[in-house]
């Protein structure tokens, strides 16, 4: 009896993590789409493209900090669980003193180059002074969250996922609020999205100190455990995420500087806004991985193959359902929705990118959860390869496509989208590979994901039909509530199985319960 209430607190403490997520990606979404709406209509789509490049440009940064920082949660976590609180402060301190002092070395090469930034890119004289700050206040964001690193493992090692992901929506608020107050009371400038960003920042990482010292008082500040060895160690296991993220850079987040400088910074605005709800529904899908992972992680530990798997899968139809439920519902009510969001610009050619950006990244959320297993099984070379080659071929075809066809900016997410595909087959096959079990252990999952996707479309479009478009926001989301309704229903025949509905069902009524 005792083992089916822990068994049963341990799942709630999954869901409550994932509805935490939940609620902090909708706040961010809610956030974003107000300011996104706000400042293309006040300062234009151009200087909107500059807010997201700028944000774009600390995942360049990324390439080289996260080959310290990858495995550093994964090693404190694993050194905690097994009371080795020693090792793991060792791998906590040396991670926050060696991030604090490559935060110095980033800042300095950082400020030579937004002082040249005007050189680099390609800026209206009216923007310029404003998209320098705007960079400066980015990287201070990026570099202060980069100090923070090691402080976010505290509720990832406790399973309470849910305390971080709350103060993430408050964050998200205290942005927007910031955001549209200076928009409100002072003179147009795009930096004040830097201000707020950085103010956001200082907070979450203030509230992830606190929860280090309430959940896992073990861990303690203390530079007598700074260890080099430890240093070596961790990026010699995250040189590969390093390479990987290269990998992405190259797939994915040069979209923007290729539009910049081969086409025009009016495009470059576009594709960022075409881009922002791939961008936002990532971030759900990540946070829904995000609550699965302790459970995953301690499964490995505790060499527990068989219900790994099954989480795994479980994770898989999660984040399948998502992704499977946002791109049909975008793909019947997206135009509507663009035409009430984007108040200036080219709605259609907006809308076109949209609709690629989500088939390229969002398609494949069901695969998601897998690239855990190559951090967990230190399996990252060919992993990191394929996703290398990849970036190589799809820079190498952005730039042929927009040089000898008409394809135009087209060409910037058509290439990403083709590649992207790849995941399809290498993801799955290589870790069903590293966790040593049948290489087609997750395709039925897959499968299922795509016949949901399918009908999911079908249904929604056949539904729709009947329903007037008024061109109201209460219209649209009447219509987004119906077909996300019949997105469920679709799910819940095509994916889940009798025992994981009675487990839904079941969740649903003790939370209520709690609730009330």
């Amino acid at each position: 009896m005792k083992i089916v209430k822990k068994n049963s607190q341990k799942n709630f403490a999954l869901i409550l993590n994932i509805i935490w997520s939940v609620i902090a990606v909708l706040v961010n979404y809610l956030i974003t789409f107000f300011t996104t709406s706000y400042i293309t209509s006040t300062a234009g789509a151009e200087a909107y493209g500059f807010v997201t490049l700028a944000n774009t440009f600390t995942s360049y940064i990324d390439i080289i900090t996260i080959a310290l920082n990858a495995f550093a949660g994964r090693y404190i976590s694993i050194a905690y669980h097994k009371g080795d609180y020693e090792e793991a402060n060792k791998y906590f301190n040396s991670t926050i003193i060696a991030d604090a002092i490559l935060s110095l070395v980033i800042m300095l090469l950082g400020c030579i180059m937004i002082l040249k930034l005007d050189i680099l890119l390609n800026v209206s004289n009216n923007l310029t002074l404003d998209v320098k700050i705007l960079f400066f206040l980015v990287l201070i964001r990026y570099l202060v969250s980069l100090i923070g690193t090691a402080f976010n493992v505290s509720t990832f090692i406790t399973n309470r996922i849910s305390l971080s992901e709350k103060q993430k929506s408050i964050s998200y608020i205290i942005q927007g609020v910031i955001v549209l107050a200076l928009f409100t009371l002072f003179p147009i400038h795009i930096w004040y999205v830097g201000v707020a960003s950085a103010i956001s920042i200082i907070y979450v990482n203030i509230m992830n100190i606190r929860y280090t010292h309430l959940l896992t008082k073990e861990l303690t500040l203390n530079i007598k455990y700074f260890d080099i060895q430890v240093i070596k160690k961790l990026v010699s296991s995250g040189i590969w995420n390093s390479i990987n993220n290269l990998g992405n850079v190259l797939n994915s987040g040069l979209d923007l500087l290729v539009s910049n400088l081969m086409l025009t910074s009016q495009i470059m605005g576009e594709i960022s806004i075409g881009k922002t709800l791939g961008t936002m529904i990532n971030a759900l899908l990540e946070s829904f991985v995000n609550s699965f992972r302790p459970k995953i992680l301690k499964y490995y530990a505790e060499e527990k193959n068989e219900l790994l798997i099954e989480e795994l899968k479980r994770a898989m139809k999660v984040t399948g359902t998502i992704s499977n439920i946002v791109f049909a519902v975008f793909l019947t009510c997206g135009y509507t929705f663009m035409q009430l969001w984007i108040l200036k610009g080219n709605i259609n050619f907006i809308f076109n990118i949209a609709v690629i950006v989500l088939m390229s990244d969002i398609m494949i959320g069901v695969v998601k959860p897998l690239y855990y297993v190559f951090t967990l099984t230190n399996k990252l070379k060919l992993p990191c390869l394929i996703t290398i080659v990849s970036g190589f071929l799809n820079v190498v075809f952005m730039y042929l496509l927009i040089k000898y066809t008409d394809l135009g900016a087209y060409a910037v997410v058509f290439t990403t989208l083709v590649l992207n595909f790849v995941h399809f087959f290498d993801t799955p096959i290589y870790s069903a590979y590293c966790l040593k079990e049948k290489l087609s252990v997750f395709y039925p999952t897959i499968i299922r994901h795509f016949i949901s996707c399918f009908l999911m479309v079908i249904s929604m479009t056949f539904v729709i039909s009947f329903i007037p478009d008024y061109r109201t926001w209460m219209c649209l989301i009447i219509r987004c509530i119906i077909c996300g309704s019949v997105g469920v229903i679709v799910s819940i025949i095509t994916v889940c199985s009798k025992e994981e509905l009675k487990q839904v069902l079941g969740f649903v009524k003790r939370l209520k319960n709690k609730l009330l």
